[in-house]
């Protein structure tokens, strides 16, 4: 059920919806954005954040590079920079990288760090374009975090996690972080109702409150958000082809995604179905063309197996 509450708080409006688009449009809503959400105010956000520092940390090592999916100020890329071979920021937004170089110049000037501007929907060509071929021989964490995946549009979401597969690979990890559906009635209190500079005031009559389907509509301000379940982040990831672990801190919700391993060896199978080849060439010769064709198409799929994972759509 969906229903509009605390509407009648008029003296909660320090900053109108018309006040907080405009600063989207400059500097202003970003340096907002990073005090609300990294500058230890709201507690909520400060102890997911503190989690999160020191359990992706503990993942990277000098052949990790860490990547970043809807950066922001690229707070998680200050704190690894020096630790990670690579570390990459990815936002819609050239008013954040703009900020994230202001505020963390150490990063901004080191050689391995990259902060890209483009649409996370283009995340393989972008990369493609603008890294090293050393950042390609990386083991790759690629993340989205701090709620970005749930203001996403939904209609992009399946799209820029088949482009996060795509470029972990193999061997990468896949981390994203939201927020959880159980805590939302906390959020509203602890959270959104604190920070109408953020987000737009949660009092105006026209927001919409969705406590059973966990959904936050502010229209003044076009901002929409939703906490996720275990199982719906779950769902955008086929569970034959991927293995799947989540963890739940404060009201964060994380889930940490790896390609199962293929069966058998790459190279090993493709050196097995090359003999395999050879010989159906000696020894069935009115078949063997047909054999060998066969085969060469068994060796590419195998070739290819790694690197065509699909989402369960």
């Amino acid at each position: 059920m969906t229903e509009p509450i605390l509407n009648n708080h008029s003296s909660d409006k320090v900053h109108t919806s018309e006040k907080v688009i405009e600063a989207w449009d400059a500097k202003a809503m970003p340096l907002i954005y990073h005090q609300t959400m990294y500058g230890g105010k709201c507690a909520v956000i400060a102890e997911i954040f503190e989690f999160q520092k020191e359990w992706i940390s503990s993942m990277v090592d000098g052949n990790t590079s860490f990547i970043e999916i809807g950066c922001g100020t690229a707070e998680m890329g200050s704190v690894l920079f020096q630790k990670a071979s690579y570390t990459v920021g990815l936002d819609i937004n050239q008013v954040f990288l703009d900020l994230a170089t202001e505020l963390h110049p150490m990063m901004a000037n080191c050689s391995t760090n990259f902060l890209v501007q483009g649409n996370a929907a283009e995340t393989m060509p972008l990369l493609k374009s603008t890294l090293p071929s050393e950042f390609w021989d990386t083991k790759r964490i690629v993340s989205m975090l701090m709620n970005t995946f749930g203001i996403l549009p939904d209609n992009l979401r399946l799209a820029v996690i088949e482009q996060m597969l795509m470029l972990a690979g193999k061997d990468g990890v896949v981390v994203i972080g939201c927020f959880h559906s159980k805590s939302f009635e906390r959020g509203i209190h602890e959270f959104y109702a604190h920070n109408p500079q953020l987000c737009g005031s949660i009092h105006d009559p026209e927001v919409l409150i969705d406590f059973e389907n966990a959904n936050l509509v502010i229209p003044g301000t076009n901002y929409e958000s939703h906490w996720f379940s275990i199982e719906e982040l779950s769902a955008y990831f086929n569970s034959e082809l991927y293995d799947i672990r989540s963890h739940v801190h404060g009201v964060g919700v994380f889930l940490i995604v790896t390609a199962k391993p293929v069966m058998g060896n790459s190279t090993t199978c493709g050196v097995f179905l090359c003999f395999k080849a050879l010989l159906c060439f000696f020894l069935l010769e009115e078949a063997h063309s047909a054999v060998i064709v066969a085969t060469l198409f068994d060796l590419f799929t195998y070739s290819l197996v790694p690197y065509t994972r699909v989402i369960h759509w």
